[in-house]
């Protein structure tokens, strides 16, 4: 990975949209720790983090993120990412089940030995908005 935060979190998240679990896995150091608390999930080490992150990947097959802005500070990097998928409804702040939409996420990640060592994903429960995408990369 390289030595530049914002081009190690912009190729994790470009792993991400390839569904790349190998280079997620080379990637994130052993005791990685994960929290997205809006869907429930708190992990902790790498092997309950891949897992999460298949579940999260089964439920999101057509995810995309797309980075809208990123500021950094040493090494921890803030991203603001767009992610756009289909509704997999089941939580009162989706759309309905098949719903297009997209979710304005704060992501946080820490980075350690060029590694991701921590990821931490905000985003407002009431405000997903339903469309076509996100706008485009700038």
């Amino acid at each position: 990975m390289t030595s530049d935060p914002h081009d190690t979190v912009r190729r994790w998240l470009e792993a991400a949209n390839r569904f790349d679990l190998g280079y997620i896995a080379a990637n994130a150091t052993a005791d990685i720790r994960s929290t997205m608390h809006s869907f429930g999930i708190d992990t902790q080490g790498k092997e309950a983090f891949l897992e999460s992150t298949k579940a999260v990947w089964q439920a999101l097959p057509d995810r995309r993120f797309h980075i809208q802005s990123m500021i950094s500070t040493g090494t921890t990097v803030i991203a603001e990412v767009s992610c756009t998928a289909t509704s997999p409804g089941g939580r009162d702040y989706l759309p309905p089940t098949g719903q297009p939409m997209t979710l304005d996420l704060c992501m946080i990640f820490s980075i350690r030995d060029r590694l991701i060592s921590k990821e931490r994903v905000y985003f407002d429960p009431g405000a997903p908005t339903t469309g076509p995408s996100a706008p485009p990369q700038p």
